[in-house]
């Protein structure tokens, strides 16, 4: 009985784990300030990068985490970008047509 009441709590955790996050798909606008301006159907719409968040991305071969910061710094104006966010806040991102970056 114990096992059962287990096996069904860790699959609502999961389960609402994944409901909160959110994936949108827009065009890039601008990154400033920690704050990201993503154009979504027409409208654009701002979302939060914490400071602390690391993309894994390959640097001459060699598989590197870099601040999300200095990626979106870099990116340009109206590239297709895919977000994974948590309210307002961004927790992934795929920039352009590479893979995913986490």
């Amino acid at each position: 009985m114990l096992r059962k009441f287990v096996a069904v709590m860790v699959a609502a955790v999961l389960t609402l784990g994944v409901a909160f996050a959110e994936e949108i798909q827009g065009t890039f606008v601008k990154f400033a300030d920690g704050k990201l301006t993503v154009k979504v159907e027409d409208k654009e719409k701002e979302f939060k990068v914490p400071a602390d968040l690391k993309i894994k991305t390959k640097v001459k071969g060699e598989e590197k985490e870099v601040p999300a910061a200095d990626i979106l710094s870099k990116a340009k104006a109206d590239a297709k970008i895919t977000l994974d966010v948590d309210k307002d806040t961004v927790k992934s991102f795929k920039l352009g047509g590479g893979k995913k970056k986490n």
